[in-house]
């Protein structure tokens, strides 16, 4: 089947909600869902991830300074989705306060697919960056593998990141370390690919993307049934 993009984003939100976020924390999430599934086609995975990470007595995240211009989050668990448009938003601020590069280690994590939308919205706002994703062993079948992403560099688009796989450390466990600014650039492999994550977007916003029916109603419509109000007698007959 092929599904439309305001038919994805409707369903996404609910989606999301549906896993226990809040109206603006899902809306936060949204663009970061659809813009993986545009470029990587692993929207679905994401989703999935963050159903089998969720906890609602996980305590909220707050980045700690480890000194040195550089500050630590755990996720505890949590995976990156509903935390990646108010991780891009912290490395503005810090970029908009701080001179010279600024580190930031995101621990405890998954859903690694999420991290080139960070990318992108610090390039959107003219700040290089570096991202070392190191993927949980063992992990879930829907994780992405170790890899390099590169964003803000001369030469590229806003929206375009270069991308390249990487060796994961010995005892990773889900852990992103992002570097902004000046040392950003430094390390890009000769194998990184481009991957134009706005040109993907805009061929799902013009065109729609084709997706597995089954996979869009068991991981949209079922868990977003969970945040919209059962239909009964009563309801239809006071809908008029």
């Amino acid at each position: 089947m092929r599904v439309s993009y305001g038919e994805m984003r409707r369903a996404a939100v609910d989606a999301l909600r549906g896993l226990g976020l809040g109206f603006g924390q899902a809306e936060d999430a949204v663009e970061a869902l659809l813009v993986t599934q545009a470029a990587f086609g692993r929207g679905y995975g994401l989703i999935r991830l963050a159903e089998a990470a969720r906890d609602d007595s996980r305590p909220r995240p707050a980045p700690e300074s480890t000194g040195n211009g550089q500050e630590r989050i755990d996720l505890r668990g949590a995976t990156l989705l509903p935390w990646a448009e108010r991780i891009a938003d912290l490395l503005r601020a810090r970029h908009a306060t701080g001179n010279g590069s600024h580190r930031l280690e995101v621990a405890g994590t998954a859903g690694g697919w999420v991290l080139p939308q960070i990318a992108r919205r610090l390039a959107l706002a003219g700040i290089a960056s570096r991202i070392e994703w190191a993927a949980p062993q063992g992990g879930h079948p829907d994780e992405a593998g170790s890899f390099l992403c590169f964003g803000g560099l001369a030469g590229l688009a806003p929206g375009q990141v270069m991308l390249a796989h990487r060796q994961a450390p010995a005892g990773a466990a889900g852990r992103a370390g992002i570097v902004t600014g000046p040392e950003a650039a430094s390390g890009l492999p000769a194998g990184a690919r481009m991957v134009d994550l706005d040109a993907a977007l805009a061929g799902f916003i013009a065109e729609g993307l084709p997706v597995d029916a089954a996979e869009h109603a068991q991981w949209f419509a079922e868990i977003a049934a969970r945040v919209r109000l059962p239909t009964s007698e009563r309801s239809r007959a006071q809908a008029g």
